[in-house]
């Protein structure tokens, strides 16, 4: 089993990786987006619990590597608009070169849209937002190019 934990700012990832987180996660809502989509959010997440800099993301990257801890960057909105997609593109090619290990989705349309060879090697984990239930759900996010699956807590071993 591995802790995966949340954070919000580069204040709280050592001390998580010190007691033993095993992978991290956070949000990004860029400026550029927020200026744009005003109230449209990018990600599960509210506003004030997002990086809004690549440069601040990418030195908790940074501090995460070095304890070997990895770092997953939720992109899971339930839809985005049509015209989203292209900023999608660009914010997800951005956070994966500057070293994010994989990215967290829950929409489908959105990893259609990605580029694969930027995914290569990269963690693409479809988070419980999505509403996994059974294996054929799994199989479908597999065929698309996912890596893991996060089920839902309410989900029943039956």
């Amino acid at each position: 089993m591995k802790i995966k934990s949340p954070f919000v700012n580069n204040k709280e990832v050592k001390p998580l990786c010190e007691v033993g987180a095993d992978e991290l996660f956070c949000g990004i809502e860029p400026y550029t987006w927020r200026r744009k989509y005003k109230d449209f959010s990018i990600n599960q997440r509210s506003s004030g619990a997002n990086f809004t800099k690549l440069t601040d993301l990418e030195k908790a990257i940074s501090v995460a590597h070095r304890y070997n801890v990895k770092v997953h960057v939720a992109i899971n909105a339930f839809f985005y608009l049509e015209e989203q997609y292209q900023m999608l593109r660009e914010i997800i090619r951005d956070i994966l070169n500057v070293g994010a290990d994989g990215i967290i989705l829950a929409e489908p349309t959105l990893l259609l849209n990605i580029d694969k060879d930027l995914l290569k090697s990269k963690d693409v984990v479809i988070g419980c937002d999505a509403v996994i239930l059974n294996s054929a759900a799994v199989g479908f996010y597999k065929r698309l190019g996912a890596t893991r699956a996060v089920l839902p807590r309410a989900m029943t071993i039956q």
